[in-house]
């Protein structure tokens, strides 16, 4: 699309998944695999709740980003750190509720295409209204966004992290062809 001079990092809800049979250690950083589904996510976080990875039953949940497809239960799990992990899923994936009752997000590591305008960079003094005055982000057709999602910069007068404000605006083409997303931003840090 012309005109999307920028680029921005859009974060994803990072996922909590529940294993039991736990039988090797997984790594933060490595990459799990579901046996039969083969869905893979980066593991950030491993917490074991019950047993122990010596007497081959731990149970717990890993806290995953950048996951790809859905985990499946009881399939078996691997990971690709040292060492490798393996356990058994218990229930597919969802998303990842800190105790704050806030979902987490992890920024995706490849840069999106987008323009910024509008700018206020004071952050947390990004009010917003249908006047226009509000600073907002135009992002490809195709893009998947959630309201509540973050978005990252280091463009110029926009080197924060937003909150996208309000379920994104589509625009179409003359043809009813979705041109282009619009969203209004909130400058959380």
């Amino acid at each position: 699309m012309n005109g999307l001079a920028h680029s921005c990092y859009l974060f994803a809800i990072d996922q909590r998944l529940n294993f039991d049979a736990g039988t090797t250690a997984f790594t933060v950083g490595a990459t799990v695999t579901g046996g039969s589904s083969e869905a893979t996510g980066t593991v950030k976080t491993v917490t074991v709740s019950t047993g122990s990875w010596a007497e081959n039953d731990a149970a717990g949940y890993l806290i995953l980003s950048g996951v790809s497809g859905t985990f499946e239960n009881d399939e078996a799990l691997t990971g690709d750190g040292d060492p490798t992990g393996a356990a058994t899923a218990n229930g597919a994936n969802s998303d990842y509720v800190n105790s704050y009752g806030k979902k987490t997000q992890t920024v995706s590591s490849t840069a999106t295409t987008c323009r910024f305008y509008n700018k206020k960079a004071v952050p947390g003094d990004l009010e917003y209204g249908w006047s226009g005055s509000f600073p907002a982000v135009i992002l490809p057709a195709g893009t998947t966004l959630f309201e509540g999602q973050h978005v990252s910069s280091t463009e110029t007068g926009f080197t924060h992290t937003f909150e996208i404000q309000w379920p994104p605006v589509y625009y179409h083409d003359g043809e009813g062809t979705v041109h282009h997303i619009t969203c209004g931003l909130k400058a959380v840090s």
